[in-house]
């Protein structure tokens, strides 16, 4: 167990300063999400979830379409723009997507029109996701330094 605790350490150590250095794209994204009101949530390792992860989702179209210039600033020279356009645009249509299906899903007392677009919400999103899942993905080594933020 004490051998885990610093093990633990030691990657958190690391993790922290990878955050730190400022060649990276994950500082100026996270000034981005922030902007926005997004906060990673210290508690959940710094990932996204509950309430900054539904402003995240609100926003993700007007995020993502800020976030070109970031990310075109940290690409690799042989990567066209064309390729962070669609991925931006896609991964910020897609989060949008899956906010629109849980606020659908989220009607407390739906009508038959309510379950309706649930069942259509459903569908946009899940198109959606798996377009962007087989199509999108940014080919490895796209980027230099750094890991997705």
């Amino acid at each position: 167990r004490l051998m885990t605790g610093r093990l633990s350490e030691k990657i958190e150590k690391k993790i922290e300063a990878r955050r730190k250095v400022n060649k990276g794209w994950f500082i100026p994204m996270d000034r981005l999400y922030r902007q926005y009101g997004v906060e990673r949530e210290s508690f959940h390792n710094r990932k996204f979830s509950g309430e900054p992860l539904k402003v995240l989702m609100r926003n993700a179209i007007e995020i993502f379409n800020d976030a070109k210039a970031i990310i075109r600033m940290h690409k690799k020279p042989s990567v066209d723009d064309s390729v962070i356009n669609q991925l931006c645009d896609e991964t910020g249509a897609t989060l949008f997507a899956c906010h629109e299906m849980f606020l659908q899903l989220n009607i407390s007392t739906p009508t038959e029109d309510d379950v309706e677009n649930a069942g259509l919400k459903i569908g946009a999103f899940m198109g959606r996701y798996r377009r962007m899942r087989d199509n999108t993905l940014p080919p490895q080594g796209t980027f230099n330094g750094g890991a997705c933020a």
